[in-house]
């Protein structure tokens, strides 16, 4: 017999090919239970593993109630926009301020003639054309040098390029300096250097007049301070923008002034709503995680009568109905508007949250943000926060546990699988080799009787 042909029914006329089959259906129903508590198992750790993302998503919006800011935030409302905008730092007190802003700081602004008016015959010159200037000035301390050959955009440039602290624009062929800076001390300091018969540059640009002042109609705009009155207080100031010195934890920034003896309100307090939005979300989440908790553990659902299950969704109301033990008057979540029906949805009434909020912040803010460490107990916020963390740490948690606990199921289940199925391979050889001799087997004997059937009919011939 050539070893790996398979003789299927030649001599019996049996699909012996069809009967293994059949056979290794019969044997591989191991292998099937095998698979289906594996499928069982997969099923089991997904759930487990979605469970640990919605914990998850629960967990970052506790942190926004363990967020000193969450509480402590300041809102500053300007009564006129347009003349000043505010910023409070956390935790500033509220107040209001009479505001007038009688001048804004700016800074010094001067341009040089019109190109044509600095070129002799220089109808159509522009800030590209050479001015035939030689010599050097003096701005803001730092020594610039002009060549016969430099236009305007050459000494734009070689400004800009220094550490004078002045920017150099075009406008309609004219070069405008402007300091970096606003306030009185912005005041731009030119000079022309000449030597012997060499120009006076800034002169020959219509900067300065003969007396090395700066022509009258050329300074733009001088460079002053802004000044504003803070509840009658004169106050001064080189810039307009990030006045961080004038109220304690406030930053002012002047947009405008307003008409003479004309005051507005500059208005700080707590920013209540972030504080309500931050607890909304909360009990939005701790309603979404609960009701997910209720589909799995539901009757004939996949994790019905899980006593982990049971003993997360509990712990978790646990954790927000009980008592803080602080002092005030706000020690449980049902004073503040928190409340859990018997169906185990969580209820927020806002108007009762921000009455609490409104009365008295300081212990609201303790209800959810007490620690252990600081006032001897932890508040909603770290006590549910910890709870979770039981659950999902990394390494260590609950759900994390248990998902390796599935995961070595499963690994088991694949290596005994494995091993039947190196088995069930061994004996559909086995059978197909069994089935093949049995063929040849039958071969042979058809063979011989063909041949004693022969020898007979041979005698009975003679015989005859």
């Amino acid at each position: 017999m050539v070893q790996g042909v398979s003789f299927s029914g030649l001599a019996s006329g049996l699909d012996t090919d069809e009967i293994v089959k059949q056979l290794m259906d019969i044997e591989r129903i191991s292998v099937r239970r095998l698979e289906a508590r594996k499928e069982v198992a997969s099923v089991e750790q997904e759930a487990w593993q979605e469970i640990n993302q919605r914990l998850q998503g629960f967990d970052s919006s506790i942190s926004a109630l363990r967020d000193r800011s969450t509480f402590e935030s300041r809102v500053v409302n300007s009564g006129m926009d347009n003349v000043m905008t505010a910023t409070a730092r956390r935790g500033t007190a509220p107040a209001n301020y009479q505001i007038h802003v009688q001048q804004l700081a700016t800074g010094h602004r001067v341009t040089t003639e019109n190109v044509a008016d600095i070129v002799e015959n220089g109808a159509e010159a522009n800030v590209d054309t050479e001015l035939g200037l030689t010599g050097s000035f003096e701005i803001n301390g730092e020594v610039i040098e002009v060549s016969a050959e430099d236009s305007l955009r050459d000494i734009r440039g070689a400004i800009n390029q220094s550490d004078a602290e002045v920017t150099a624009t075009f406008i309609d062929n004219r070069m405008i300096l402007n300091s970096n800076e606003t306030g009185e001390d912005s005041t731009i300091s030119l000079a022309d250097i000449s030597e012997g018969e060499e120009d006076n540059i800034l002169k020959a640009l219509g900067i300065l007049d003969g007396e090395g002042e700066i022509v009258e109609a050329n300074n733009l705009q001088t460079a002053q301070n802004a000044i504003f009155e803070v509840d009658g207080l004169i106050v001064e100031r080189q810039a307009n923008q990030e006045l961080d010195d004038v109220i304690d934890g406030v930053t002012l920034n002047l947009e405008g002034t307003n008409q003479e003896n004309e005051v507005f309100t500059l208005s700080i307090h707590n920013d209540q709503q972030q504080t309500i939005d931050a607890v909304s979300s909360f009990v939005d989440e701790y309603n979404a995680v609960q009701a997910f908790l209720r589909e799995y553990g539901a009757e004939e659902a996949l994790l019905q009568g899980d006593g982990t299950l049971r003993r997360l969704a509990t712990s978790l109301r646990q954790q927000v109905t009980d008592s803080v033990f602080i002092p005030g008057e706000y020690t449980n979540a049902s004073s503040v508007g928190i409340e859990i029906d018997r169906d185990g949805i969580m209820n927020l009434d806002e108007a009762r949250l921000m009455e609490a909020i409104q009365e008295n912040p300081g212990d609201v803010q303790q209800l959810f943000r007490a620690s252990e460490a600081d006032e001897g107990t932890d508040g909603i916020a770290n006590r549910i926060r910890n709870r979770v963390q039981q659950y999902i740490r990394s390494g260590t948690g609950i759900l994390v546990r248990r998902d390796q606990s599935i995961q070595q199921r499963i690994n088991r289940i694949d290596s005994r699988i494995e091993s039947q199925e190196r088995r069930l391979e061994m004996r559909e050889k086995s059978l197909t080799r069994q089935f093949a001799r049995m063929e040849v087997a039958l071969n042979e004997l058809q063979a011989q009787s063909s041949w004693l059937q022969g020898q007979i009919g041979s005698l009975l011939s003679f015989r005859e």
